[in-house]
């Protein structure tokens, strides 16, 4: 991808999450980051590990940018490999095969007693 500059004065903007960025803030640091993607459910069939988010993962800081959960059961942490850990509650992002992919586009629950289930990951990616 190239880069370009762009003037952004006068601009205002409003992300996924309906927040206003207005445009004294972008003029204040011109450099601005737009990414992330909307809170999204996927559900995840029993005894299956992980499934297709629809976009991929920018692997900006995923621990603190990547907000995910099982729906009912709770708060997943993200970690960066694939290694299961039962009662852990934690998740990774991989690549369609399963195998860890920072920038994948599938979510991956590595605890075995939520992947024991039929189950659905609610997941997002701030900005």
């Amino acid at each position: 991808m190239g880069g370009a500059s762009h003037d952004w004065a006068g601009v205002a903007a409003i992300n996924g999450a309906g927040t206003s960025i207005a445009s004294a803030v972008i003029n204040t640091n011109p450099t601005y980051e737009v990414g992330g993607f909307e809170e999204r459910d996927i559900a995840i069939a029993q005894f299956t590990e992980y499934g297709p988010i629809g976009t991929m993962v920018s692997n900006k800081d995923n621990a603190n940018k990547l907000i995910c959960s099982a729906v009912g059961i709770g708060t997943l942490t993200y970690k960066a490999n694939t290694t299961q850990n039962d009662g852990g509650r934690e998740f990774t992002i991989v690549d369609s095969g399963g195998t860890f992919d920072a920038d994948g586009d599938y979510v991956r629950c590595t605890d075995g007693e939520i992947f024991n289930l039929a189950y659905t990951i609610r997941i997002e990616e701030s900005t």
